[in-house]
């Protein structure tokens, strides 16, 4: 599996906070969530990553605490996707052979990941931990 990503919508408490766009990066050794803009928002090796399943909500700890609360689905108040972001995604920057959003949305929804394949709703992004092997 080389260069799998998926878009999220992550904050740190279930109940405090606005959910944020970003996306995660795994690099085959390293998982990393990266906000609306593409900045680091935290990182670490894939061994020390655990994943919680919860009702539409999805727990990730590193080396046991809590780092995020990610969801597939932003809420009313959520922003939008940057257009940083979505160039990304959209354009495969940096990434070998990414697909068009299309390609990947449809990909996303058979459950594939894969290169530069992006994760896209809540069963996807199960999936997408369970291919990495960390969720628990």
């Amino acid at each position: 599996m080389d260069n799998p990503h998926a878009l999220v919508f992550y904050r740190k408490n279930y109940l405090a906070g606005i959910a944020r766009p970003g996306a995660l990066l795994f690099d085959g050794t390293n998982l990393t969530l990266c906000d609306n803009d593409l900045n680091p928002v935290w990182s670490a090796p894939l061994d020390v990553v655990q994943v919680k399943k919860g009702m539409g909500i999805l727990t990730v700890s590193l080396k046991g605490e809590k780092a995020s609360i990610l969801t597939a689905i932003g809420s009313g108040t959520s922003p939008s996707p940057s257009d940083r972001l979505t160039a990304f995604l959209e354009s495969g920057t940096n990434i070998d052979g990414a697909p068009s959003v299309d390609e990947a949305w449809r990909a996303s929804s058979f459950g594939r990941v894969g290169i530069a394949t992006y994760a896209v709703g809540q069963k996807a992004l199960r999936e997408y931990f369970i291919a990495l092997g960390v969720l628990k």
